[in-house]
């Protein structure tokens, strides 16, 4: 089973946040705690580990702040002694997110290895154009500039489905981004390329709370090479 959590944040208020604080798991009051000198990256950070910890709660039995966490080779977390969830968050000024899979399997019965996502708000920043031009393909290229102009929310797309595969191997990005290529023709269908894992990739854009977000979840099945 997969399921995917989102929430809007735009106008969540001091209270609310540091109630949902002291509701966390050690783990990820400590986590929030690296951003506190960064106010909206701190409620950001809250705000993900909360959304993460109640459907932890709500939907797999485990108690609010109760869980348990560990890491994989590349820091990855997952929860102590329930190998059958798999679990990635993200977050971004006005939203957060969750994705979890459990049980899951791919189309040829190889198990869900780990998933990653990423969610971003879509507004212009300078930096977008930068990292397009310095990381993206040629055909990446093509898609981000439309009649000369960037396509901010084309970007997006592309950004997120690549921030989410990386996040999914639990490498990150610079490690993947050389390897990953990602394009939509005329009708919108993705094609992806990429060398690293081995196993069967799959992805999905679900729709979120806020409609100027755009989202996207990468579920691995199977082994990662090497």
């Amino acid at each position: 089973m997969i399921y995917i959590a989102t929430e809007n944040i735009e106008n969540i208020d001091v209270a609310r946040v540091q109630e949902h604080y002291r509701a966390l798991s050690v783990y990820r009051k400590t986590k929030a705690d690296k951003s506190d000198k960064n106010y909206k990256k701190y409620c950001q950070s809250v705000e993900a580990a909360y959304l993460l910890e109640k459907t932890l709660q709500d939907k797999f039995g485990i108690p609010m702040g109760t869980a348990e966490y560990e890491t994989g080779e590349h820091g990855k977390p997952f929860i102590k002694g329930r190998p059958d969830i798999v679990f990635n968050m993200s977050h971004t000024e006005n939203a957060v997110m969750a994705a979890f899979a459990i049980d899951e399997v791919g189309s040829d019965g190889a198990p869900c290895v780990s998933v990653g996502c990423d969610i971003e708000v879509i507004k212009e920043r300078p930096a977008d154009r930068r990292l397009a031009e310095k990381y993206f393909s040629k055909e990446e290229a093509e898609c981000v500039m439309r009649k000369g102009e960037f396509d901010t929310e084309a970007f997006l797309r592309i950004w997120t489905i690549k921030e989410s595969f990386a996040k999914a191997l639990g490498t990150g990005l610079a490690y993947s981004l050389p390897d990953i290529r990602v394009a939509f023709d005329r009708d919108g269908n993705m094609r992806f390329w990429q060398e690293i894992f081995d196993g069967e990739v799959v992805f999905s854009t679900p729709r979120t709370e806020n409609s100027d977000c755009v989202a996207s979840v990468c579920v691995l099945y199977g082994n990662r090479k090497g």
